[in-house]
């Protein structure tokens, strides 16, 4: 997937993967709306009043606020590799970039938790003694061990 670039290239950089992580990623805040939604049909189903119906009501709204929060989230993620770094972008209310440079990245792991192997997302950390947490991490994304055998290859050329 081809996400808006939001940065300037180098000279000779060129784009290799860019991408966002799955909605199903963002699994809690889904669950959570979901639930909420079970619950006042719940409570309208077993006693039907003006209560349980704006309770009803109240839970419709909190379950799609929860879906386009999620949205939101996803929209506001960008992971980019080019020939000659990576990169990490979060961008909504406030703005973080996590870098490196591949010349710099020392360690690439992917894994998989429970709910990723479920849901078939997964997260790679691209680990750099460079950066101030020591890591640039893509969460979320679907094509996780692609994107790792892609840094490996670029940060063996690199060096």
């Amino acid at each position: 997937m081809r996400g808006k670039r939001l940065f300037e290239l180098d000279k000779g950089e060129r784009v290799v993967w860019s991408g966002k992580p799955e909605l199903a990623s963002f699994y809690p805040i889904l669950i959570a709306g979901v639930l909420a939604l079970f619950a006042g049909l719940l409570s309208l189903l077993s006693f039907f009043n003006v209560f349980t119906a704006a309770l009803f009501a109240v839970s419709i709204i909190f379950c799609a606020s929860m879906y386009f929060l999620a949205v939101a989230l996803r929209s506001a993620y960008t992971y980019t590799l080019t020939n000659q770094r990576v990169r990490s972008e979060f961008r909504l209310i406030i703005s973080r970039v996590s870098e490196a440079r591949l010349q710099s990245v020392t360690n690439v792991s992917a894994y998989q938790d429970f709910w990723g192997r479920l849901l078939n997302f997964g997260h790679v950390r691209i680990d750099t003694p460079a950066s101030p947490l020591g890591s640039v991490f893509f969460t979320g994304i679907r094509e996780f061990s692609k994107v790792q055998e892609e840094v490996k290859k670029l940060t063996a050329s690199a060096k």
